[in-house]
C-alpha cells in the first residue's frame, strides 16, 4: 500500500509541475500577444 501511495504522490507532483509549465507558457504567450 505504501508503495502505491508513493507512486500516486510522485505522479501528482509531475502533473502539478506540468501544469505550472503550461500556465507559465500560456502567460508568456498572452504577454507577447498584448
Amino acid at each position: 500500500e505504501i508503495r502505491w501511495v508513493g507512486i500516486g504522490q510522485a505522479h501528482n507532483l509531475l502533473v502539478y509541475d506540468n501544469d505550472k509549465l503550461i500556465v507559465n507558457k500560456a502567460k508568456s504567450f498572452i504577454a507577447l500577444m498584448k
